[in-house]
């Protein structure tokens, strides 16, 4: 019969009678405890006795008891880990397929548990899992599981991961596989659909303005002309620097698909000073969610155009007779005094489009009214378009000496500027006041006739004197 065994070692049974040169198999079992995982070592003793009923009849006599030698090993199951619980993926439409792996370890506090096996199991729509594991010792994790997100459509996309577990014997127990319970993870995905820039005009033009005019802002009108899908991207933009003569301003932020914004970019025109300007401004665009990083989406350059002109001023140059002077926009040409019959006076005017460039053109017209006859005027025809430097010539003043007396006259210009905006206006009237005199020369006194008398005498004489030596020397 088995005896006593040692800790972690069982034992069992008894057998009577065993005849000679015979043999029990099965009464006595010896095994080990499987309470708790780990080695035993141990054994197992025996108790023998010679029983001498029908045969010798000595009765029952002890024999040598012997001791059994017991080794083994107790496993536990795979235990398995499953992290992370949730997780979250997003993506653009047509991106790369953002994967995450899944975390397995066979959670052991030693090597006597069985190996593990993983499987990816069903997985939520708009997701795909993939990877298997084999054979993970206790205590080891592996990263071969993985989920990946379908980017080919937008949306939002939820469901499960699920991963089968199996407790494999192999290289341990070599116990046929055990299927274990099955974990899961929670899944979101967003797919989407980036913005798409639209500049809806690559030219800025502000057109023909004036020094020193108050000039509105032009906005920079974009549009996402990304199609609305169940998940989108809105649009991010700015500008740069402006050239010199322009200013640029405003960003854009969240500009939703399909959506027009005409005011948050600006773009202004410097009044301050006269010029002719031309450039280019950058604006940046993105696409953005609040789960990805910025999508670049090109930097396009709009064309800046721009002319501040001087407006245009009207001037008068002369030559010839007569003194040209003027105060403020009055204009005064002086012949000073002429002897009556002394010959007539004549000065050539020009108009001159006084202002410095860029400017607007000069036109008029000359208003006649107020000159008299003492005065003849010529070529006061109207003028149109002159640029900035250029003048209008021609315009004749004579000065007759046929009467004594003061004479005045006052021609007005009625002047204009333009320019190719459109814009035309007034500038004010320019004053040509033309004056002179004419006077008698004065009559000499008797005393005077008669000193120019005897002079006569006295050289007619002398004259006489020289024709009588010259008759004497021939």
């Amino acid at each position: 019969m088995i005896g006593a065994a040692t800790a972690g070692i069982t034992a069992a049974g008894s057998f009577n009678l065993l005849g000679p040169q015979s043999t029990n198999n099965a009464s006595l079992v010896v095994g080990i405890d499987t309470a708790t995982a780990g080695a035993r070592n141990g054994t197992a003793t025996i108790s023998l006795a010679s029983d001498g009923s029908g045969t010798s009849g000595l009765g029952i006599t002890p024999l040598t008891p012997q001791t059994v030698a017991v080794n083994g090993a107790v496993y536990r199951v795979a235990n398995p880990t499953l992290l992370p619980s949730a997780l979250t993926l997003a993506a653009r439409v047509g991106d790369a397929a953002p994967a995450a792996t899944l975390a397995v370890t066979n959670t052991s506090p030693d090597i006597f548990t069985e190996r593990l096996n993983a499987s990816c199991g069903a997985v939520g729509a708009g997701f795909t899992g993939a990877g298997s594991i084999v054979g993970l010792t206790a205590g080891t994790s592996s990263s071969a599981l993985t989920v990946s997100l379908n980017t080919a459509s937008a949306g939002s996309f939820s469901g499960n991961a699920g991963v089968a577990f199996v407790s494999s014997g192999v290289g341990t127990t070599g116990a046929a596989d055990l299927a274990l319970p099955g974990q899961s993870v929670a899944l979101t995905g967003h797919v989407y659909t980036p913005a798409a820039a639209q500049l809806n005009a690559a030219v800025v033009d502000f057109g023909v303005v004036h020094r020193g005019d108050a000039v509105a802002e032009r906005a920079v009108s974009v549009t996402n002309s990304a199609p609305v899908s169940a998940a989108n991207d809105t649009l991010r933009a700015s500008l740069g620097a402006a050239p010199p003569g322009f200013t640029s301003g405003g960003t854009l932020a969240g500009l939703a698909a399909g959506a027009t914004d005409a005011t948050s970019l600006r773009i202004g025109l410097n009044t301050a000073a006269a010029g002719t300007f031309a450039g280019s401004a950058t604006a940046t665009f993105a696409s953005h969610d609040n789960e990805l990083a910025d999508l670049a989406l090109g930097s396009p350059t709009i064309a800046l155009k721009g002319q501040v002109n001087n407006f245009a001023e009207a001037a008068l140059t002369k030559s010839g007779a007569g003194t040209l002077t003027h105060s403020g926009n009055t204009y005064t040409l002086d012949f000073g005094t002429l002897m009556l019959g002394a010959g007539d006076q004549g000065a050539s005017l020009s108009v001159r489009n006084n202002a410095i460039g860029p400017a607007d053109l000069l036109s008029g017209a000359f208003d006649l009214s107020g000159a008299t006859s003492a005065f003849t005027l010529s070529g006061f025809d109207s003028f149109a378009n002159l640029v900035a430097g250029s003048t209008f010539d021609g315009l004749g003043v004579r000065f007759d000496d046929d009467a004594q007396g003061t004479f005045l006259a006052t021609v007005v210009l009625h002047a204009s500027g333009s320019n190719a905006s459109g814009y035309a206006g007034a500038i004010g009237d320019t004053f040509l006041v033309l004056r002179g005199d004419v006077a008698v020369a004065a009559v000499p006194e008797p005393e005077t006739y008669a000193l120019m008398l005897a002079g006569l005498l006295f050289l007619a004489r002398v004259a006489q004197r020289r024709r009588q030596r010259s008759c004497d020397a021939c």
